[in-house]
């Protein structure tokens, strides 16, 4: 069995993320172990792994490892190849020998020694992207102080990609494989969920589509072109608009729309209520006005929940669309 391990500097780098990618696009039907390690800010239930890893994984708990200062490298931020693998080994369930061990380690001050052949365990860091990586002599300092290597820099801003895949090309002395992935589309949409508790708002209609996502949002003004031609421009919205427009709301439910956010506090009419009852549309009501609605989405955005099953889906096709895939396909072979 073979062991990838997936770490990263810093917390909040998109670990998870990383994990779910080797698992789906790699390892296709072959069993699969999740562990987690020292993940202090979250806690997996069992059933994670099998939503976002594929059908084939299986959670393996590794909350009882520790490690000693017999188990550390010549220095005390690198813990010891073997001793780290044979550690995570002895808790696969049974006598598993087959498949593919994938272990997020959440230490952020700590690094495994490359001290083997990656014949058993192969080491992956996750950097988020940072613009001074687009300054060679500081990427080349960053990359100095990573054991890894195996090097994913990510959510990198799209306008960013060819100019930092043009400064990688220039590190002579490049040991690591490194694979840049952008700050894709797919990572910024919400559920209604998140959207309603981000809010603070009240479920007038839709309370079972929490976990619906939305990908876009439309504010409920007054368009220049006809209401229904404009919200028909985009699907898998949510539109915005103050409580006393039921014209703009009617409107917005004749076209393909997931969630209605009513600002001012007032409840819809009657009618409005029917319509999106009889669409399957989901309709919140908030105190804020529309620009402070606005304001806290933007907000509520930059720190949404990346760990959604279509998410991951759809990352998981821009990777195979970009043919990025190569760095993971290395890992496994």
């Amino acid at each position: 069995m073979k062991m990838v391990v997936i770490s990263s500097p810093k917390s909040e780098s998109g670990k998870t993320t990383i994990a779910a990618l080797i698992a789906r696009l790699v390892l296709k039907e072959e069993k699969v172990f999740y562990g987690e390690l020292l993940l202090k800010n979250r806690k997996q239930s069992e059933s994670f792994p099998k939503e976002l890893l594929g059908k084939n994984s299986q959670f393996v708990d590794l909350s009882d490892i520790s490690f000693k200062n017999s188990d550390l490298s010549d220095n005390d931020t690198k813990i010891q190849a073997d001793n780290f693998f044979n550690k995570c080994m002895q808790n696969l369930p049974g006598k598993s020998s087959e498949g593919v061990f994938i272990v997020e380690f959440g230490f952020t001050d700590k690094q495994i020694s490359e001290d083997h052949d990656g014949s058993k365990m192969q080491c992956v860091s996750v950097l988020p992207y940072d613009n001074i990586f687009c300054d060679i002599d500081k990427l080349k300092e960053v990359l100095k102080n990573i054991s890894a290597k195996n090097i994913v820099i990510n959510k990198v801003p799209k306008y960013r990609v060819k100019t930092l895949d043009q400064i990688i090309s220039k590190l002579k002395d490049k040991i690591q494989n490194i694979v840049i992935i952008p700050d894709y589309d797919c990572f910024s949409s919400l559920t209604i969920g998140e959207i309603a508790k981000g809010l603070n708002a009240e479920w007038i209609l839709g309370e079972g589509k929490d976990d619906v996502l939305v990908r876009n949002f439309l504010i409920g003004g007054n368009p220049m072109d006809k209401a229904v031609d404009y919200f028909e421009r985009m699907k898998d919205k949510a539109v915005i608009a103050r409580a006393d427009r039921p014209d703009i709301q009617m409107a917005s439910l004749e076209t393909e729309t997931e969630c209605l956010i009513l600002t001012g506090g007032n409840d819809p009419i009657e009618y409005v209520q029917h319509e999106a009852e009889k669409n399957g549309v989901a309709v919140l009501k908030v105190n804020y006005d529309t620009n402070q609605t606005v304001s806290r989405l933007e907000s509520i955005i930059e720190n949404s929940n990346i760990l959604h099953k279509e998410k991951i889906d759809e990352f998981v096709q821009e990777i195979l669309i970009s043919n990025n895939s190569a760095l993971f396909e290395k890992l496994l072979t």
